[in-house]
């Protein structure tokens, strides 16, 4: 594997005070459990819930930023391996400094590329991150109304909306979990 960026090591100088620190780890948020729907509010929440969950997996369409990557990146690895051949014999032979510079603005072009895509995939990556909290807080929140609607002997629609959006047996707990993995 080649790495075309340049990094600096720093050292960090040692601690003068001989007293030990304690490290303690950050303590957790707490995040408060969602709550159930109320009952009388099932029916628009539903509607609501199953719109969102339809642009969630609208928008899970396959990315073109990752596929050009896909695409692109064996013929970039090549690029990089045979510039690195060139370079190491250019460098051997003791170069001009306007070679060097000339091979420096290459290696700077092939950096700028894979910085975009690194860039590009992360923002995609946090995005899906993004989605993923939101359907396991949709997720949560229809358990929790689907049992509540089985506790208090709701009537069967409401019932019947819960269960079809809680993914123990609804229908989008499945097909978002297909369309995740490309199916």
């Amino acid at each position: 594997m080649i790495c075309a960026c340049g990094t600096g090591l720093y050292a960090q100088p040692e601690p003068t005070s001989p007293v030990p620190v304690e490290k303690t780890a950050p303590a957790a948020p707490t995040v408060a459990e969602p709550a159930p729907i109320p009952l009388p509010e099932v029916a628009t929440d539903a509607e609501a819930a199953s719109a969102r969950l339809r642009d969630i997996l609208a928008e899970l369409s396959p990315d073109p930023i990752a596929e050009e990557v896909a695409e692109q990146l064996p013929v970039l690895t090549r690029e990089i391996d045979a510039r690195l051949r060139e370079t190491r014999k250019i460098v051997a032979q003791r170069a001009s400094l306007e070679i060097l510079v000339g091979l420096e603005s290459e290696w700077r072009r092939l950096r700028r590329n894979l910085s975009g895509w690194t860039r590009d995939l992360t923002n995609r990556a946090t995005w899906l991150e993004h989605q993923i909290a939101e359907l396991d807080e949709l997720e949560k929140t229809w358990e929790q109304t689907l049992d509540a609607a089985k506790s208090s002997n709701a009537p069967p629609e409401v019932f019947h909306r819960s269960k079809r959006l809680s993914p123990r047996s609804g229908r989008y707990g499945k097909r978002s979990k297909n369309k995740e993995h490309g199916y």
